[in-house]
């Protein structure tokens, strides 16, 4: 049976990692089996299906839809599974999934299918709720309908992580005062313990039954400027309805106009060549979970060891200022190496905080674990095996993205 993948906009419990487009997470999932852990394989399979099918409609657009001829194997895509909220019966499952997807094999099977698909997220961003009628006009205050919204029932949109003061009285009226002043730099404590660096203003405007909605980001150099204008006219008596209806009418607009810009303007494929100092096993051990989080990466390709340095070549669509953030995400930094034999720019690649981890080798060296020799190293990088298509050769990479990411 032909089965297709739009994208269709689903307003429930799902978050995603605020940097990581292939990361599902509380993904509901329930079954019943012969017994506790044939429900839990049951429902974990199912789990994994919805969770791809979840994807695609977050990341596709919506003008190329995805078609199958029959079912997908979503198992070659999935990275790892985890669990949570779980609970049992002798023949009953139930629990949250989180599934982290291979970033590789799923942009390859979409360029196959020739969709446009989006390779990032919007930043998380800090709500302004700017409330105005024919009386007053509400931001941070809670008599102000959209701020109640969003108090009471937290929803959630996909692409978007929206972040809200907390409410009470300081945090309201420090918030309060940042948007009377009028400047972004008056928010900078806000978001600064929020763990934002942009601000969403979403602007609903009521005149009798006439409702005008308006958003804006900022600053406006901080993320496409999705930017939407509605103009409805509503005669319900409820207006809480009203504004969750046209929250919801908003942000779908906002996502359309995203991937739509994000498809449009996707920066071109730059090849980084990195170097990281290994001289461990366990640091090995570790550079590959490392590695293996770099799904914002288009191809991750192990090139050798040598002089205790590790090569790795990073393919990635954007700058070097972008790079930087997306591995600040993962705990890691680069910085200026020199050259490569071809006087390409080379890159340090080192974690951030080492503290933990050197008071875990510290003590592994005290019961008589030693430095590896050049050869253990190479020894055991024989037997280092990648995810994600990290062997793959990167010739194809050009090819790939002519067919990629073009409206």
């Amino acid at each position: 049976m032909k089965k297709i993948f739009t994208l269709i906009l689903l307003f429930i419990s799902i978050n995603s990692f605020a940097s990581d487009v292939f990361v599902l997470t509380d993904v509901p999932v329930s079954s019943v089996g012969e017994n506790a852990i044939d429900a839990q394989t049951k429902a974990v399979s199912m789990g994994q299906k919805e969770a791809f099918n979840l994807l695609l409609n977050k990341i596709v657009d919506v003008q190329t839809p995805v078609v199958f001829e029959e079912e997908l194997d979503v198992t070659p895509y999935v990275q790892d599974v985890s669990v949570s909220d779980e609970k049992m019966t002798s023949q009953m499952y139930k629990g949250n999934l989180t599934v982290r997807f291979k970033a590789e094999p799923v942009r390859q099977l979409l360029i196959e299918k020739g969709a446009r698909f989006l390779t990032s997220l919007p930043e998380p961003m800090l709500l302004v709720p700017v409330f105005e009628d024919e009386v007053q006009t509400l931001v941070f205050n809670r008599n102000n309908p959209i701020y109640a919204y969003w108090m009471t029932e937290n929803p959630k949109f996909n692409l978007f992580q929206i972040k809200n003061v907390e409410s009470s009285d300081s945090k309201l009226q420090e918030a309060q005062k940042a948007w009377e002043k009028d400047s972004f730099s008056a928010y900078k404590n806000i978001l600064n313990e929020l763990g934002v660096s942009s601000i969403l203003v979403l602007h609903i405007k009521k005149t009798g039954q006439l409702y005008e909605v308006e958003t804006k980001v900022l600053p406006q150099n901080s993320a496409m400027q999705a930017h939407v204008k509605l103009s409805v006219t509503d005669d319900r008596t409820s207006l809480e309805k009203v504004v969750k209806d046209l929250v919801a009418d908003t942000f779908r607009n906002m996502q359309k106009k995203w991937v739509y810009l994000s498809t449009k303007t996707a920066s071109p494929i730059e090849i980084y060549h990195l170097v990281t100092p290994v001289s461990k096993i366990s640091e090995l051990t570790r550079i590959k979970a490392k590695i293996n989080q770099f799904n914002f990466a288009e191809k991750v390709e192990i090139k050798g060891y040598k002089n205790k340095l590790l090569s790795v070549d990073v393919a990635f669509r954007g700058d070097l200022d972008e790079l930087e953030k997306k591995l600040k995400l993962n705990q890691m930094r680069i910085e200026s190496y020199g050259v490569t034999d071809t006087e390409m720019p080379l890159f340090l690649l080192t974690e951030i905080d080492l503290s933990s981890v050197n008071a875990h080798e510290n003590t592994v060296a005290e019961n008589g674990a030693e430095t590896l020799k050049s050869d253990e190293i190479d020894a055991a990088f024989e037997k280092f095996e990648y995810s994600d298509g990290a062997q793959n050769n990167m010739d194809n990479i050009e090819k790939q993205s002519a067919t990629a990411h073009i409206l």
